[in-house]
Protein backbone atom coordinates (compact mmCIF):
# COMPACT_ATOMS: atom_id res chain seq x y z
CA UNK A 1 0.00 0.00 0.00
CA UNK A 2 1.17 3.41 -0.72
CA UNK A 3 1.55 6.07 1.14
CA UNK A 4 -0.74 9.06 -0.47
CA UNK A 5 -4.54 9.01 -1.42
CA UNK A 6 -7.00 10.60 -3.16
CA UNK A 7 -11.01 10.43 -3.80
CA UNK A 8 -11.70 8.81 -6.84
CA UNK A 9 -14.04 11.10 -8.07
CA UNK A 10 -14.30 9.90 -11.17
CA UNK A 11 -16.32 6.84 -9.53
CA UNK A 12 -17.94 8.69 -6.66
CA UNK A 13 -20.21 11.66 -5.36
CA UNK A 14 -19.94 13.02 -1.61
CA UNK A 15 -21.67 15.24 0.33
CA UNK A 16 -20.34 16.27 3.59
CA UNK A 17 -22.98 17.42 6.39
CA UNK A 18 -21.80 18.51 9.66
CA UNK A 19 -19.10 15.44 11.29
CA UNK A 20 -20.80 12.77 8.28
CA UNK A 21 -20.01 11.95 5.08
CA UNK A 22 -22.43 10.72 2.41
CA UNK A 23 -20.40 8.87 -0.42
CA UNK A 24 -22.42 7.56 -3.09
CA UNK A 25 -20.10 4.88 -5.69
CA UNK A 26 -21.68 5.44 -9.30
CA UNK A 27 -19.86 1.94 -10.56
CA UNK A 28 -21.45 -0.37 -7.73
CA UNK A 29 -24.94 2.04 -6.63
CA UNK A 30 -23.66 1.29 -3.11
CA UNK A 31 -23.89 4.26 -0.18
CA UNK A 32 -21.64 4.71 2.64
CA UNK A 33 -22.29 7.02 5.64
CA UNK A 34 -19.02 7.93 7.39
CA UNK A 35 -19.35 8.75 10.88
CA UNK A 36 -16.70 11.78 12.83
CA UNK A 37 -13.80 10.26 12.54
CA UNK A 38 -14.61 8.66 9.02
CA UNK A 39 -15.10 12.06 8.05
CA UNK A 40 -12.06 13.61 9.85
CA UNK A 41 -9.74 11.07 7.79
CA UNK A 42 -11.91 11.34 4.27
CA UNK A 43 -11.49 15.51 4.41
CA UNK A 44 -7.53 14.47 4.69
CA UNK A 45 -7.23 12.65 1.93
CA UNK A 46 -6.53 15.38 -0.50
CA UNK A 47 -3.45 13.75 -2.44
CA UNK A 48 -1.15 15.66 0.06
CA UNK A 49 -0.91 13.54 3.01
CA UNK A 50 0.98 10.39 3.83
CA UNK A 51 -1.10 7.74 6.08
CA UNK A 52 1.58 8.81 9.32
CA UNK A 53 0.21 12.40 8.88
CA UNK A 54 -3.41 11.34 8.77
CA UNK A 55 -2.53 9.28 11.85
CA UNK A 56 -0.80 12.43 13.71
CA UNK A 57 -3.74 14.33 12.74
CA UNK A 58 -6.57 12.09 13.82
CA UNK A 59 -4.52 11.63 17.15
CA UNK A 60 -4.31 14.93 17.97
CA UNK A 61 -8.15 15.41 17.12
CA UNK A 62 -9.53 12.50 19.10
CA UNK A 63 -9.12 11.55 22.25
CA UNK A 64 -7.87 7.79 21.74
CA UNK A 65 -4.37 5.97 21.99
CA UNK A 66 -1.74 5.69 18.99
CA UNK A 67 -2.16 2.13 18.44
CA UNK A 68 -5.56 2.21 18.23
CA UNK A 69 -6.01 5.56 15.83
CA UNK A 70 -3.23 3.82 13.63
CA UNK A 71 -4.97 0.40 13.40
CA UNK A 72 -8.39 2.61 12.39
CA UNK A 73 -6.87 4.69 10.28
CA UNK A 74 -4.86 2.01 8.31
CA UNK A 75 -7.89 -0.22 8.17
CA UNK A 76 -10.17 2.08 7.19
CA UNK A 77 -8.10 3.47 3.99
CA UNK A 78 -7.25 -0.05 3.23
CA UNK A 79 -11.16 -0.60 2.79
CA UNK A 80 -11.60 2.38 0.83
CA UNK A 81 -9.00 1.60 -1.52
CA UNK A 82 -10.53 -1.84 -2.12
CA UNK A 83 -14.11 -0.63 -2.72
CA UNK A 84 -11.95 1.70 -5.27
CA UNK A 85 -13.52 4.85 -3.25
CA UNK A 86 -9.76 6.15 -2.60
CA UNK A 87 -7.25 5.96 -5.36
CA UNK A 88 -3.04 5.64 -4.47
CA UNK A 89 -1.57 9.38 -5.65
Amino acid sequence: MKDVFIKNTDKIEYEIIDDETLIFNLSTNSFYKLNKLGTFIWKNLDGTKNIEKIIELVYLEFDESKEKIKLDVITFITELNKKKIILEN
